[in-house]
């Protein structure tokens, strides 16, 4: 699975340029890697832009590892870090870890295949706790703080023990991992870490769930949408998919722009999920096969595609697609007919496109930044 593009970047900090390079090359087209050669040098990077995770060798001269650590628990605390240390340096990387300055500490030598489960598991940790500042953030701004705590501290409970445990089972693995040589052995141990890293996806998938349906209940009918990022919200609808797929059926996810547009993230959510549920029922009936859901923008519109390469839909079908009560597949949900609606009424449209082999939808909204250029105003709603 390849991080999503819209995920803040890692940050490696090492004071050897080989290692530097290394890293960076062994993950290129797999996770958002940035480098910097010293703490000084990472903290100014910080202070510049947003990261997800610092990863930093321990022993650097000047400021070592865990002594940047606590300057970025202080300042960038959302940053979820974690040292490289040798063997000689373990005590200072555990005590370090006792005093929450650090999230875990890995042990050299690592592979690039531990490695990057560690990574993978510490991207979980940040978008995670993301999700849950959103959720805090929303509720308290729409409704009394003593119902928002009471009612958050019940929705909240499991996810985040779940969460807590997949991640304190990962490091478990990791270290395990680094204990043994026996070929057999590790490989059980990288499945088993696999295994916990998509559990706390999953627990992360359902935070957004959360927050997405928590959008639809505070938001008031009458209050104008604000501007969403439309690559972020499909890539939160394309995780909550993938873990619920069958291994037959794949999915991608690829960004070519950053739209913004006035919608509810709700509303966007639901036409997305229709047609995700067009795709797998497509897909399901040929035995398998992949879904591609590509995000752009042109002059004026942000632009989804959601496209399968299944068996098609028969041209006298296509003519009835968006009729109200006809289904492709069978079965009720949110339906294309009401998708369009929903769609048209925030100013969008969303049309079946001409395609040689499977089938293809599109989703047009108009750019937020055009509009605000234009007028200063979002765009008024059609009724429908």
């Amino acid at each position: 699975m390849t991080v999503a593009t819209r995920t803040h970047p890692i940050l490696y900090v090492d004071d050897e340029p080989a290692n530097l390079l290394a890293v960076q090359y062994a993950f290129e087209g797999i996770l958002p890697v940035e480098i910097a050669s010293s703490g000084e040098e990472a903290l100014k990077m910080l202070g510049e832009r947003r990261f997800s995770v610092l990863l930093t060798d321990q022993r650097m001269p000047g400021m070592s590892g865990v002594e940047l650590c606590a300057h970025v628990r202080d300042r960038h605390p959302d940053v979820v870090r974690i040292i490289l240390t040798a063997y000689a340096d373990l005590h200072s990387a555990v005590d370090a870890v006792n005093r929450g300055q650090v999230l875990r500490y890995v042990a050299k030598p690592v592979s690039n295949e531990e490695l990057e489960e560690v990574l993978r598991t510490a991207l979980d940790a940040h978008e995670a706790t993301r999700a849950m500042r959103e959720l805090q953030e929303r509720a308290l701004r729409a409704t009394p703080a003593r119902a928002v705590s009471r009612r958050l501290a019940v929705q909240l409970a499991e996810p985040l023990r779940r969460l807590r445990s997949s991640l304190a089972h990962g490091g478990d693995l990791v270290v395990a991992l680094q204990r043994t040589e026996d070929p057999t052995r590790r490989e059980a141990l990288l499945g088993e870490l696999r295994h916990a890293r998509e559990d706390a996806e999953r627990e992360v998938m359902q935070l957004e769930e959360m927050r997405l349906r928590l959008d639809a209940e505070l938001v008031p009918d009458a209050a104008p949408p604000p501007a969403v990022d439309l690559a972020r919200l499909a890539e939160g609808a394309v995780r909550l998919r993938r873990a619920k797929l069958d291994p037959a059926i794949r999915i991608a996810l690829s960004v070519e722009g950053t739209p913004r547009a006035f919608v509810e993230a709700s509303l966007f959510g639901q036409v997305i999920d229709a047609l995700l549920d067009n795709a797998v029922a497509a897909l399901s009936r040929k035995g398998g096969g992949r879904i591609e859901v590509v995000v752009g923008e042109s002059e004026d519109t942000g632009w989804v595609t959601v496209r399968d390469d299944g068996p098609g839909i028969p041209e006298p079908a296509r003519l009835r697609v968006f009729d109200p009560g006809f289904s492709l597949h069978g079965g009720a949900g949110f339906g294309l007919a009401r998708a369009r609606e929903r769609v048209e009424s925030a100013g969008g449209a969303l049309d079946l496109e001409r395609s040689t082999e499977g089938t293809s939808f599109v989703l047009h909204l108009p750019l937020a930044d055009r509009m605000e250029d234009r007028s200063g105003e979002y765009p008024k709603r059609r009724t429908a």
